[in-house]
């Protein structure tokens, strides 16, 4: 039962009343997230209770109930009929209309999957039946399947609670990390996602046994999505793209996880949704790696472990190179192509999430890889100045790249491919350079990889929110000159964009005067 303050008085009444059930209540007050951790936890129920009179907050509340109830079991909503009567509906009754259109199945479907259109069609498929039972509503659940994700902290909390194997291993406290980046930029107002002080959260360290994982970065068990699934761990709405999303607390697995498979063994968990792309391999799953000396110290013989996806279907060679230069051996890299269960699996919460927080012990982890890597390196002598630039058929392309670069170009820039050297080459390239530039994105990433701090320069699009480069800017004490232009399509994280000769290409000026 959710209520309001006093659900404990609110349910113990109800308790002595009804003697054969065992009553749970819980305050609005209580942290959502920690609420649901205690009613996930203690259920699924044959009952439960709306019992707030929250008009603006039912239908977020009914997303956060409704799958807490097992199939043919009831959800009631204090006074919710007056919710859909009259002819004057309020916001809940409107979106209860379309929860119903999509249990009747009438809802044209969105096609995008994470487009939030998708949430009252969820929940329609939810419902068997809604009647009214005097001033209330009661949905009968139906048989549809649903699995509760967990963030972080309600994970920690849920271990905390469960009698078993799986626990919290260890944990670096929280911390206010100020950043050391030295930002300018010519848009109107500071970047969104570029904080001058981060609020980084706990970095924790877990260890799983008997536990589903899947390709496309899934941690499953016992009903539960852990919250290793996902990326960006700190986010109010944890997604992942090979999960099918139900509501923002609840999800389920687009495969049968009931017989599979056991992978034997001890490992480590370095899967990613983008496995084999380099931007995410630096970003999220290098950032994991705090913990890899602890869990190869305390079990020897572990193994990494990463799996396949329909783009990168195997390890590619600069993945072991990078692995490699962390202290990772090559035949400690196991891949999966199918879900199964693993015998022993220690998960670690990433150091970087893109844009909440970054840990200041990254920085850390990415001198030590560039460290490694450099070694590799060609001995030759490397422009003190670079433009990494892109191919024209690109994500987010710059229509009038060739202009960009002749503008960089008359600077004493050298346009350069990074994707064309070798990985040594390429962190002895940033290395040997005074003034690093580029079009934003991962050709910039390397900037994580220097031994010092460098003057870097990146043009890119408005629409282009990500960021990682300020984030490794804020570890290192790079200082950021940050060109943002117009994008073609303000929806597109992708879009194409144009550099403005007049509007950028006069501050940009600036940022040229100023080099040495």
């Amino acid at each position: 039962m959710l209520s309001h303050d006093g659900a404990s008085d609110l349910a113990a009444d109800l308790g002595a009343r009804l003697r054969k059930a065992t009553v749970i209540g819980l305050s609005t007050s209580v942290d959502a997230w920690e609420r649901h951790e205690r009613f996930v936890h203690d259920g699924p129920y044959d009952v439960v209770v709306d019992h707030t009179l929250e008009h603006r907050r039912r239908f977020a509340q009914l997303q956060d109930l409704l799958f807490l109830v097992r199939a043919g079991g009831a959800m009631v909503v204090r006074d919710g009929k007056a919710s859909i009567d009259g002819s004057q509906q309020s916001p809940f009754g409107k979106q209860l209309d379309r929860v119903m259109m999509g249990h009747r199945g009438e809802s044209k479907q969105p096609g995008r999957r994470r487009d939030p259109r998708w949430d009252p069609i969820r929940l329609g498929q939810a419902i068997e039946a809604l009647d009214t039972r005097g001033d209330h509503l009661v949905f009968t659940r139906s048989a549809t399947p649903a699995l509760a994700k967990l963030n972080e902290p309600a994970m920690n909390l849920h271990l905390s609670r469960e009698v078993g194997r799986d626990r919290l291993v260890s944990q670096i406290p929280p911390e206010k990390f100020r950043s050391r980046c030295n930002l300018t930029f010519n848009a109107a107002k500071r970047p969104a996602g570029q904080p001058e002080v981060y609020d980084v959260p706990a970095m924790s360290l877990r260890v799983y046994h008997d536990v589903v994982a899947a390709p496309g970065q899934i941690v499953t068990k016992g009903g539960l999505v852990f919250p290793d699934t996902y990326r960006h761990n700190s986010r109010g709405r944890l997604r992942n793209r090979y999960v099918l999303d139900l509501a923002p607390r609840f999800a389920d697995l687009k495969f049968d996880a009931t017989t599979l498979e056991t992978l034997p063994g001890t490992y480590f968990y370095l899967d990613s949704e983008f496995r084999g792309h380099f931007g995410h391999l630096l970003t999220e799953q290098v950032s994991r790696l705090w913990a890899w000396p602890q869990v190869k110290a305390a079990h020897p013989e572990a193994r990494a472990l990463v799996a396949s996806n329909p783009k990168r279907p195997h390890v590619v060679e600069y993945e072991y190179l990078f692995y490699e230069a962390a202290g990772i051996a090559r035949e400690d890299i196991v891949l999966i192509d199918e879900p199964v269960t693993v015998e022993r699996l220690h998960c670690a919460t990433p150091m970087l999430s893109n844009p909440q927080y970054v840990h200041p012990a990254l920085g850390g982890i990415w001198r030590g890889v560039g460290d490694a890597l450099v070694e590799g390196a060609s001995e030759r002598e490397w422009p003190t100045r670079v433009f990494l630039s892109r191919h024209q058929d690109a994500k987010r392309p710059c229509n009038n790249q060739s202009e960009v670069e002749e503008l960089f170009r008359e600077q004493g820039f050298e346009i350069l491919l990074p994707e064309t050297f070798s990985m040594p080459d390429q962190v002895r390239m940033f290395r040997s350079a005074d003034v690093i530039a580029g079009f934003a994105g991962s050709g910039l990433f390397n900037i994580a990889l220097v031994d010092s701090p460098k003057h870097v320069i990146s043009v890119g699009s408005e629409r282009y929110y990500a960021a990682n480069e300020y984030q490794m800017a804020s570890i290192l004490g790079h200082r950021m000159d940050q060109v943002t232009c117009v994008a073609d399509d303000p929806d597109d994280f992708h879009s194409p964009f144009t550099f403005d000769h007049e509007r950028e290409g006069r501050w940009l000026a600036e940022v040229f005067s100023s080099l040495p």
